[in-house]
């Protein structure tokens, strides 16, 4: 039943979209007091009309909604809105959502953040983004506004979120409210896997740097990982000078004290020699998480 109504959805949206400006000027029209429209002359790009947006916005919650991706649950935003009335410790909330995959043959997934756990805060959100950006409500005093060095981001929600986070813990809703499409048109979903991952090495290196220093070393350990994975990735496609060069960013990215380095060397160089024991690590770790 979920399955079929996400194929519903997804085929009004496409039928809707040619006409997407006609639309939301009419809705506009009909709800002046609700709806304030925001028109640009021309393509700002998706960073530069985020920014004008949410600089814009006025109330005290902001909800954050990809142009591809859509709500399923109508009380989704009132939850949410009493989950951060009823919790002021908290910058945000998100929920699960629902991974559809268009024209690739895969049944839909639901996309759950690790754990899961009802709180989580902003050091486990630098490691791994696990806030799809259709399910989540930000505080808005949490972030009056974006420092300049966001703008650069490659990828701009996941910033988006940890900046919010600095304000305050981070609610988990164990609820699918919304669905996450993923397609050949997506900004980021179109992009190969290792363009993925390498865009996100970027970002954790831009948060190192702009943070300070309570977050390094987490973030040196992040970036170590994460380079890892990248050269196990490289591995698994054959492509043997990539993964070398991978493998000796995660060395050289590790911890600066020389028996954390060359434990993360003799990690590095058992994974790659031996990617059945990091097939094995990684199931186990995933299952924890369960």
């Amino acid at each position: 039943m979920a399955t079929e109504y996400l194929k519903r959805a997804s085929r009004s949206l496409e039928a809707a979209a040619d006409e997407t400006r006609r639309i939301v000027c009419d809705y506009s029209q009909r709800y002046p007091g609700r709806i304030r429209l925001l028109l640009n002359e021309k393509n700002l790009g998706s960073i530069a009309n985020f920014k004008k947006t949410f600089e814009a916005c006025r109330g005290q919650y902001v909800a954050t909604l990809d142009g591809d991706d859509y709500w399923t649950y109508p009380g989704k935003l009132q939850r949410q809105v009493s989950f951060l009335d009823a919790h002021c410790d908290h910058a945000m909330c998100f929920h699960s959502a629902m991974m559809v995959w268009e024209g690739a043959g895969r049944e839909p997934a639901v996309h759950r953040p690790p754990g899961p756990r009802s709180t989580y805060d902003v050091k486990d959100l630098l490691v791994h983004n696990f806030v799809a950006t259709s399910s989540a409500v930000v505080r808005r005093a949490c972030l009056p506004a974006l420092p300049d060095w966001w703008a650069s981001v490659p990828v701009f929600d996941w910033p988006f979120f940890v900046l919010n986070a600095l304000g305050g813990r981070i609610g988990y809703i164990d609820e699918c409210w919304s669905a996450y499409r993923q397609h050949e048109q997506g900004v980021y979903s179109a992009l190969p896997q290792e363009r993925q991952m390498e865009q996100n090495i970027a970002v954790v290196r831009i948060f190192r740097g702009v943070l300070g220093p309570s977050y390094e070393a987490l973030l040196t350990r992040a970036l170590s990982s994460r380079y890892l994975t990248l050269a196990m990735h490289y591995r698994a496609k054959g492509d043997a000078q990539q993964a070398k060069r991978s493998a000796l960013m995660s060395i050289q990215e590790s911890d600066s004290r020389w028996w954390s380095r060359w434990r993360t060397r003799l990690k590095t160089m058992a994974y790659v020699n031996v990617p059945g024991l990091y097939r094995y690590v990684a199931n186990r770790r995933a299952a924890s998480y369960r």
